[in-house]
């Protein structure tokens, strides 16, 4: 990456920090992230925090500049890469965006971590947007950075962003393995936080967003004990996810139509999938974290609340075509037995 920013195809207010000023360290891969190339955690200043990239060159995303037959390069102008840029992160995200960030500047530095206006090489602030602006994670991260459901972005370097470094609850199986029976309050607190977080996700944005792959290692709390999510790389807006299902060439089986943890439906009388995602987010944060497989974060239960727990459980991961107010109700009643035992 110094090697590019050095001959200043790598642009970002990270680059003189990692490759000048020696301000960022390196350390060691991070896991828990499906779909990226780049995972790596740091330290800029005193601060911890990750580096993540969806590939680990730019040469694997698709390029901005197109060639002709003699291989001469050619680079769009700057209207028509705003608008290139508004019409990708819309069509990706499905949510207009002309009312909230006009095109131009205003656009493009919400999206980028530096000044565009103040950089005079446009070639390379158009391939590094181009590059950031194809990761889910890091488009979801810069627009509903006020939401305080991501990890905040700290700079970029080309294709590689950093992001503050949020501490994996995957890490409290570990933490509380030996005395698992006995920390039930804890993990209690853990699973409340985990509640509000999926209420909060039915508001914070203007459309409802799917966690699809909902594993307690995708959530984690930052400096001041707020959870956040971790990898966003599988969380799509109704809208996307529906067209992702839909996409899908025939079917025989209700599974064929799903995407990971996001169940949908298969029409048996045509093979095709239907127009409809059939479970919440808080199904599956009861299903594969609440309860899990194998190993859930509220199993094994005090004795005074774990027969109620379980059927609670169960009837939030069983019921279909839940609405508001049901959700609303099922989150109450579980709080209310998990707060008997806090």
């Amino acid at each position: 990456m110094c090697q590019l920013y050095f001959k200043e195809e790598a642009l970002g207010r990270m680059c003189e920090a990692l490759c000048v000023e020696g301000d960022i360290k390196i350390g060691t891969c991070e896991g828990h992230h499906l779909g990226k190339d780049v995972v790596l955690s740091g330290q800029w200043g005193a601060d911890r925090i990750v580096l993540k990239a969806t590939f680990l060159n730019p040469e694997q995303y698709e390029q901005i500049y197109w060639q002709s037959a003699d291989k001469k390069t050619f680079y769009p102008d700057f209207e028509t890469f705003t608008e290139l840029v508004q019409e990708s992160v819309e069509k990706r995200i499905n949510i207009t965006l002309s009312e909230k960030y006009p095109k131009g500047f205003v656009l493009l530095n919400k999206l980028w971590t530096s000044d565009v206006s103040s950089l005079t090489n446009g070639t390379a602030v158009m391939n590094n947007v181009w590059y950031l602006i194809q990761q889910n994670e890091y488009i979801l991260s810069k627009l509903f950075e006020t939401s305080g459901l991501f990890p905040k972005v700290l700079g970029s370097c080309g294709h590689i962003y950093a992001v503050e470094y949020v501490k994996p609850l995957a890490n409290y199986f570990g933490v509380l393995s030996k005395n698992w029976e006995h920390t039930f309050e804890k993990r209690a607190e853990l699973a409340l936080k985990l509640l509000h977080l999926t209420t909060h996700l039915k508001t914070a944005f203007p459309l409802t967003l799917h966690i699809c792959d909902m594993k307690i290692g995708h959530f984690g709390e930052d400096k001041k004990g707020k959870l956040k999510l971790l990898d966003t790389d599988m969380a799509l807006f109704e809208p996307v996810l529906l067209e992702t299902m839909v996409n899908t060439q025939s079917c025989n089986t209700n599974e064929e139509c799903s995407f990971i943890d996001c169940d949908g439906r298969c029409n048996y009388n045509t093979g095709s999938c239907l127009s409809l995602v059939t479970n919440t987010n808080l199904q599956r944060l009861c299903k594969n974290v609440l309860m899990g497989q194998y190993f859930g974060l509220l199993g094994p239960a005090p004795p005074t609340i774990a027969q109620g727990l379980q059927k609670e459980l169960q009837h939030c991961i069983s019921r279909k075509d839940v609405n508001d107010s049901e959700t609303g109700e099922i989150i109450n009643k579980i709080e209310r037995l998990l707060k008997t035992a806090v």
